[in-house]
């Protein structure tokens, strides 16, 4: 399996590799035709059996470019990012994904739509077989608002919490290891005397998301997760392309909007934690939801209907 991108992510290529990935960089302006030439021209070198295309840069020239070639193309999209879909196989594993709004693909392309197709990283596989069972009491609080987090909305989440953490009480503030806040956060978690702890470059997100009680994060891939591990959210909007998730989370009853983090205010944060302190029926319904949106199973369901195609174009 290859990993080609348009440039180099050096904080993941190590990621990568332990899956056993050989990377390649193509150096073109992501999207452009030059960068479709390249990506068929990988898929060649590798005898590639399907390209995949995730990323925002991919328009329908682009994917009718390396449709034209000889592979059968699977693309991963959550906010509909083009008029047109010229894919084999198109996925979307959001809540909210439906039909009507891939009206324009080819003709004969596959929708694979919903949380039946929520792609959980290796680490939580085990945890289909364990009991995810929440206690209905908060006394662990997991803050993941993003790797780089330009805005430093954990600073203002943190501060948020600040007042409230006391025995037996305590939160965990994890960023990533470009934070350019983190000088910042140190100093901040100065104000309490114990209970919070700070962690940077985490490489295993999945112990610090099964152990907590709640979690404050935003609004991508990382609800999935928590959802799956049945712990109660409370999104935060960071990107256009999570309102879509976050609402439709909150709908569900698995999680609680706080909206968009340029409005974000400290006082809605502790009003919504208090409020599920002292109400163990909605966290437990929140977990019991967010467990049956999210089963663990998605992966093998989109393998399936790859080699389903597959056996199809035979």
């Amino acid at each position: 399996m290859t990993l080609a991108s348009a440039t180099r992510n050096s904080s993941l290529e190590d990621r990568f590799r332990s899956e056993g990935m050989t990377l390649a960089t193509l150096g073109m302006p992501p999207g452009s035709a030059a960068d479709a030439d390249a990506t068929m021209a990988c898929a060649a070198a590798e005898h590639a059996q399907w390209v995949v295309l995730d990323g925002y840069a991919f328009g329908t020239e682009f994917q009718n470019r390396v449709k034209a070639g000889s592979w059968p193309v699977l693309m991963l999209d959550d906010f509909v990012q083009a008029d047109q879909f010229s894919v084999t196989v198109l996925l979307n594993q959001n809540l909210h994904a439906n039909a009507e709004a891939y009206a324009g693909r080819t003709p004969g392309a596959r929708l694979l739509l919903g949380n039946r197709y929520t792609l959980l990283r290796r680490e939580f596989w085990p945890w289909r077989a364990k009991a995810r069972m929440h206690s209905g009491r908060i006394q662990r609080i997991l803050v993941t608002l993003g790797g780089g987090d330009a805005h430093n909305v954990t600073g203002t989440v943190l501060e948020a919490l600040l007042p409230m953490v006391e025995p037996p009480l305590e939160v965990v503030v994890v960023v990533g290891a470009n934070n350019r806040h983190w000088p910042r956060l140190l100093d901040v978690s100065k104000g309490a005397k114990t209970g919070v702890h700070l962690e940077r470059n985490v490489e295993d997100m999945t112990p610090l998301l099964a152990s907590s009680d709640l979690a404050i994060c935003g609004g991508g891939a990382t609800c999935w997760e928590l959802a799956f591990l049945g712990i109660p959210t409370l999104s935060v909007i960071l990107a256009t392309n999570q309102r879509p998730i976050a609402e439709s989370l909150a709908a569900a009853g698995a999680s609680v909007d706080l909206g968009w983090y340029s409005s974000l205010q400290q006082a809605r944060v502790r009003e919504e934690v208090q409020a599920l302190c002292h109400t163990p029926h909605q966290l437990l319904s929140m977990s019991e939801r967010g467990r049956q949106l999210v089963d663990g199973w998605g992966v093998e369901r989109v393998l399936d209907a790859l080699l389903e195609q597959s056996d199809l174009a035979r």
